[in-house]
Parts: C-alpha cells; sequence; structure tokens
C-alpha cells in the first residue's frame, strides 16, 4: 500500500494539521484507529476503573477526531473508518460507550489467528 500516509498517535492528530495534505493529494478515505492500555478495563485487574481510568482515554480522542473528520469539507465524500483495539472482558458500560463514540458493534477476534 505505497498511498498510505501514517502518523503516530491519534492523541496527537487534529484536522487542522491534515488540511495541507489533504488539499494536496488524492484519498479515497482515511482510516483511523488507536486502542488504549487494557488495564483500566480488564477483568483481571480486581480494581479497574474502566471509563474513569486515565489509560482509557485514547478512544475519546479518537471519536473526538472522528468527529473533527465529518465536519471538516476536505473530508466530504471520502470513506472515514475507524477501529479501535481493547480487551474482551471490559465492563459492558465501557462497551456501549464505546460502540456510541465509534457508531459500530465490537467484533471478536483471536489476535493468535492473526499472525
Amino acid at each position: 500500500m505505497p498511498n498510505i500516509v501514517h502518523t503516530n498517535g491519534v492523541e496527537h492528530l487534529q484536522v487542522q494539521s491534515l488540511r495541507g495534505i489533504l488539499k494536496r493529494r488524492s484519498f479515497r478515505g482515511i482510516i483511523l484507529e488507536g486502542g488504549s492500555p487494557c488495564q483500566g478495563n480488564s477483568i483481571l485487574n480486581a480494581s479497574r476503573n474502566g471509563l474513569k481510568d486515565q489509560r482509557s482515554q485514547q478512544h475519546a480522542r479518537l471519536e473526538r477526531l472522528l468527529h473533527d473528520l465529518e465536519q471538516e469539507p476536505l473530508v466530504r465524500g471520502l470513506v472515514v473508518a475507524a477501529f479501535l483495539e481493547n480487551v474482551a472482558s471490559m465492563p459492558n458500560q465501557v462497551k456501549m460507550q464505546y460502540n456510541k463514540w465509534l457508531r459500530s458493534t465490537p467484533v471478536l477476534i483471536n489476535a493468535a489467528t492473526c499472525g
């Protein structure tokens, strides 16, 4: 995929920083992906705090960026897809919030089968 533009850290990405490249190049879409450390959500953590845990906040930043991209005129007509990764044993309220933020439902993938 030679035309992919990769950036590090969704928490540092803002729409205004993408405007220059969106003006210069032709894109079919934008893929956003992120994942927070699982300790705030994992059932293996007896004192897990879900969304109250600071380590569980990258998803909120991803949702904010997704919302901002949807409002950006230079993104109109592009496919914008957002993915996040986290532990399957997250509390139900966390899963419901993630579903709302990303306008989707989770897919369970066994990482061992992905290489």
